[in-house]
């Protein structure tokens, strides 16, 4: 959903009325940013964060994906960080590539779990 917003607020500045207003071109970009950051990034923490705890409580997964679960919802957390405080911004991108190689580890150990029905 945030992705989304994101790339309508993105899309929005290409119009020649926000564009011509600096002012209003500068409010809608940092709005896309914050959707596509980190509003993103808190959602994607409850989200990876709330599978990792599943995953550890019923073996569902393998733990090193709980586990890499677990660290990049904190880091998610943490980079929130960047809107008061610049350099944590890298942690934001790191909790974006970590939050992409959950998902692929966690769909390939899902297909691979996956049982025909006999």
């Amino acid at each position: 959903m945030f992705l989304l917003l994101s790339a309508v607020l993105f899309w929005t500045l290409t119009r020649v009325e926000v564009s011509r207003e600096p002012g209003v071109a500068q409010a809608v970009l940092v709005l896309s940013y914050l959707a596509g950051g980190q509003a993103l990034a808190l959602s994607f923490a409850g989200f990876i964060g709330a599978t990792s705890v599943v995953a550890f409580r019923t073996s569902a997964l393998p733990r090193w994906i709980g586990r890499l679960g677990c660290a990049t919802a904190g880091l998610c957390v943490l980079s929130v960080a960047s809107l008061i405080w610049d350099p944590a911004f890298n942690l934001l991108l790191l909790a974006a590539a970590l939050g992409f190689l959950w998902l692929l580890a966690t769909s390939i150990a899902l297909i691979r779990t996956t049982r025909p029905d006999t």
